[in-house]
């Protein structure tokens, strides 16, 4: 049986985090910090042609801080003391998504369930 899942543009990172918040390091995030995450990852996939360093770069920009800020009513102290948990919990380093927890720009999220 395969289940699909569309995903909207607005809100793809996030659904995505929130189907694999069961497993581990997601599992350890809380609300607030899925959506900031979620806006990071959407950030840096939008700069998905340029080099490494430089989506990054353009990723951690205060400007791009302040809007996660406005977008979601927190204060941009918030917005940098969530993005201190995500460092210690192990995501993102100093101004930089880890690799292996970067999601690929994906239209739909598709299980394949298998009878065991």
């Amino acid at each position: 049986m395969e289940i699909s899942i569309p995903i909207t543009e607005d809100n793809k990172y996030y659904s995505i985090l929130r189907i694999l918040k069961f497993i581990k390091p997601f599992s350890d995030l809380r609300n607030r910090e899925l959506q900031v995450f979620a806006e990071l990852l959407s950030v840096y996939n939008k700069y998905k042609s340029l080099k490494v360093d430089d989506r990054n770069k353009l990723t951690f920009d205060y400007d791009v801080r302040s809007s996660i800020a406005e977008k979601y009513g927190i204060s941009k102290d918030s917005v940098y003391n969530i993005m201190m948990s995500l460092r210690r919990k192990g995501l993102i380093g100093s101004n930089v998504i880890i690799p292996k927890y970067v999601i690929p720009d994906v239209d739909f999220v598709k299980f394949n369930l298998k009878k065991s």
